[in-house]
């Protein structure tokens, strides 16, 4: 898979220390030991995302987003941060997130306080795709137990307790139940579709796989994978009723 290298913007520089050479404005590496900083209360993650477009291969151009902010301290998790990122940003389990500061990749099991992450800091990520091998492997590792459901317009909600058995259609129930997607209810559930393997070219171009409604979703669905869901919202419906 393609794999995107984003690094920081600005990278703060300590007394008397020469800043790292930058290549068009981006720093790619740490040259020393970053300072540690106790008071660290958020960090800023960038990320570059697909934009509504493609090019004469068909493949997405890629157009950079602004920094996003995340609540942060010494004591949190690399993994929780890492799955915070990858719901914020809608990535899907079937990439791998690498987080870097300073150049030094950040890995499960240790705190932001281990890396000496600093308050307001930008974190480089890069974006991989697993190969189909690594997949399956994920999938038996991880069987799934939740999964995030996404509007075409870009929200994202989590439906849990799914297994492989779970069928689409169980899915849609459990959105119209929990009022978790706007639009979505009972007179037009069924009309819905849910779509599967929503990469940002899937997406752009609109050629979304449908799941059967009434077909297990199977073991090859990673934990929190990602679906997309297709339909059109009975607002309007509703407006007329209360008039």
């Amino acid at each position: 898979g393609r794999r995107f290298r984003i690094a920081m913007l600005a990278r703060p520089v300590g007394p008397g220390e020469a800043p790292a050479p930058a290549k068009d404005g981006v720093w790619w590496g740490a040259t020393r030991t970053p300072p540690r900083d106790s008071a660290l209360a958020y960090i800023n993650v960038l990320i570059q995302k697909p934009i509504a477009a493609v090019d004469e291969d068909g493949e997405p151009r890629l157009g950079r987003a602004a920094p996003v902010k995340f609540p942060a301290a010494p004591e949190l998790a690399v993994h929780e941060l890492r799955e915070q990122v990858m719901t914020h940003f809608n990535v899907s389990p079937r990439k791998e997130l690498i987080m870097r500061w300073w150049g030094t990749v950040l890995e499960d099991g240790k705190v932001l306080g281990d890396y000496r992450v600093s308050n307001a800091g930008t974190l480089e990520v890069a974006v991989r795709a697993r190969t189909v091998s690594e997949n399956s492997e994920l999938a038996r590792q991880h069987p799934v137990t939740r999964v995030r459901v996404q509007t075409l317009n870009g929200r994202s909600v989590h439906v849990h307790d799914v297994t492989w058995r779970t069928t689409p259609r169980q899915i849609k129930q459990a959105l119209v139940e929990g009022k978790l997607v706007p639009g979505l209810g009972k007179a037009n559930v069924d009309a819905a579709t849910l779509c599967f393997n929503a990469t940002s070219r899937l997406l752009m171009t609109g050629r979304l796989p449908v799941l059967p409604d009434d077909a297990p979703i199977g073991k090859d669905i990673i934990d929190n994978e990602i679906f997309v869901i297709k339909y059109t919202p009975i607002e309007k419906e509703k407006k007329k009723g209360g008039k």
